[in-house]
């Protein structure tokens, strides 16, 4: 069962995820996107490292998904899932 619901949203994507930890709740909103998107699995896989900060959390979180989405596009690609290895929030 997923971790993540859609919410109501009148121009863009709106997903709410939860997790026993706050990597673990962005997991959950990536699987939502990523599921949003119809990905299927085909072909290698392709693994990235991304690094991002923000002004505040809610800022760090916009960039890496801006960021996510940014290498999916530049290497046509579609993510299959995203995996928080660190996360530090003040």
């Amino acid at each position: 069962m997923p971790n993540y619901r859609y919410l109501e949203h009148t121009s863009d994507l709106y997903i709410e995820g939860s997790g026993a930890s706050p990597g673990e709740a962005i997991e959950s909103v990536a699987q939502g996107l990523f599921d949003s998107i119809n990905v299927s699995v085909s072909g290698s896989v392709h693994e990235i490292e991304i690094t991002e900060s923000g002004s505040d959390t809610e800022d760090m979180i916009i960039n890496l998904f801006t960021r996510v989405l940014a290498e999916m596009d530049a290497e046509g690609r579609q993510g299959i899932w995203l995996s928080v290895k660190n996360i530090d929030i003040e």
